[in-house]
């Protein structure tokens, strides 16, 4: 199988020299290893994983296996590759998903914030307005119900203050009705009093 973009792979002795390598490492075969990691693998000659810079300052992430089961072993294999070059796909992955998190969070937020006008906001400010109007002398005013309202605390709310329009207004056109019959009595009464 082909190695991934930017890595390295290296056969050395236990001497540290360059056996064999791929195209793409720079390191010459017959000279000794220049990678201060790779060298320190060679010379400790046991297996070895882990991260570091090369020579080149370029961050990378190294395995490193000799050929046999000792220190002893004739020949050792190492594989480094460039740290970004591995975590890429993985980045690429996660701004993804923090980006469809964004998209639904914002859509979420979109939904909340018309069906809480839908569900809040109207209900509310149809009872404000009545309450304005009411107070302004419009005992005519109601909040406007359908049938397919919810049983909610602002369908409530709008109920009963229909009715303590409702009342209200009845009790003035009462009112009204006493006033109108007073007065014609008191105009018949002041009628009488001129005539007698």
């Amino acid at each position: 199988a082909p190695l991934p973009n930017g890595t390295h792979f290296v056969v050395t002795d236990r001497q540290g020299i360059v056996l064999a390598a791929n195209l793409e490492n720079p390191m010459a075969i017959g000279q000794t290893l220049s990678d201060p990691m790779l060298l320190a693998a060679v010379k400790a000659g046991v297996t070895w994983r882990g991260e570091g810079d090369d020579t080149t300052g370029t961050q990378r992430i190294y395995a490193f296996q000799p050929s046999g089961k000792s220190a002893e072993a004739p020949f050792f294999v190492a594989v480094s590759v460039d740290k970004h070059e591995v975590l890429a796909p993985a980045r690429r992955r996660l701004v993804l998903v923090y980006l469809a998190l964004t998209l639904v969070a914002g859509f979420g937020s979109w939904i909340a914030w018309i069906l809480g006008g839908r569900v809040i906001l109207k209900p509310v400010a149809d009872i404000l307005a009545a309450t304005r109007q009411l107070h302004a002398g419009r005992l005519d005013v109601r909040i406007p119900l359908t049938p397919k309202d919810n049983p909610s605390e602002f369908t409530q709310i709008s109920t009963d203050f229909n009715r303590m329009a409702e009342s209200m207004q009845v009790g003035q056109i009462a009112l009204e009705a006493e006033l109108a019959r007073s007065k014609s009595t008191q105009e018949k009464l002041q009628h009488a009093q001129k005539l007698a």
